[in-house]
């Protein structure tokens, strides 16, 4: 999710994108979603990748670990409490980030929280 919100650039934070150009937050959604694709798409022409539902992710939470190399990492490999991320119309600011994320237990149901469905192109490849 991080990887694909970023679009190969160095994180947008609050002080340089134009949040209520592509995102649906605490300010301007209303209280409630909108739908997809009504916001200006990301670099790569990604929707909604901060804002209107914040993304279940299947990595579990946990605090990161202290290597500096570590790329991508993914959490423990058991426990009850999943990675939410992208802030969703409820966010205030501060959360619409792309490396924001918090702990969520997998078994909450959330009004602000949902998954993406992401279908890529036939051949294409993870270049990470």
């Amino acid at each position: 999710m991080e990887y694909a919100c970023r679009a190969a650039a160095d994180d947008p934070t609050v002080l340089d994108v134009d949040l209520a150009a592509v995102a649906w937050f605490a300010e301007n959604s209303e209280g409630t979603t909108h739908a997809v694709g009504s916001k200006k798409p990301n670099a790569w022409g990604l929707y909604d990748m901060l804002g209107n539902v914040a993304e279940w992710t299947l990595d579990r939470y946990a605090p990161y670990p202290r290597v500096e190399e570590e790329k991508d990492p993914s959490g423990p490999v058991k426990g009850f409490t999943r990675v939410v991320r992208g802030g969703g119309w409820k966010s205030f600011r501060p959360a619409l980030r792309c490396a924001a994320r918090m702990g969520v237990p997998e078994s909450y149901q959330l009004e602000h929280v949902g998954f993406r469905v992401v279908q890529g192109e036939a051949g294409a490849r993870d270049e990470r």
